[in-house]
Order: structure tokens, then sequence, then C-alpha cells
């Protein structure tokens, strides 16, 4: 299985939506982290047999290795990377942008 976090395996113009976006996070004093960039089809089955991902979340997705046109985000924050719907707000309308 593979999965990734890293943004160099985004496509070209995701990766450069992805770090203009977490630029304006920081600015913005918002401390994200991203969690994952891409996954292969074994990993994506994996998580949604084990309720990570909808059961409908099937391959492929836009996180497919081939793809590369998605990424995660939560709060950088040991044990609240999660729990601060204010947070995940303003990551979104930032996002908008």
């Amino acid at each position: 299985m593979f999965h990734s976090s890293e943004l160099r395996y985004l496509r070209a113009d995701v990766r450069a939506n992805c770090e203009t976006f977490l630029a304006l996070c920081k600015e913005a004093g918002l401390n994200v982290k991203v969690t994952e960039t891409v996954r292969d089809d074994e990993y994506q089955r994996y998580l949604a047999a084990n309720g990570y991902a909808a059961k409908t979340a099937t391959v492929p997705t836009f996180h497919s290795v081939k793809a590369g046109l998605a990424f995660d985000i939560c709060k950088n924050v040991k044990g609240h990377e999660y729990d601060d719907l204010s947070f995940f707000d303003r990551c979104g309308q930032i996002a908008k942008q």
C-alpha cells in the first residue's frame, strides 16, 4: 500500500494551489498540516473497508496516484487535529479565494 502527504506527488497546478492555500493560512495564523495527498487503489480500498472513508469512496479517487488532484488537511495541534470547527470554517473561506 502507498499513501503520502508530500506535495510533490500532486499535479503541478494542484500543488501550486495547495502551496498558495498553505501560505494564506499561515498569514492568517492558521497552523495547517497536509495529512494526505495521494494514495494507491489498495490503500483507498483499505480506508473504505475500515470506515475511514465512505463505503462508496471506491477507486479511482481524486487522491489517486494517477491523478494527484486532492489533499487533506488538519489543524497541526496534537490532540486537536479535527475538533475545531472554526479552524475548518476559516480554512474553507481561504480555500474559496
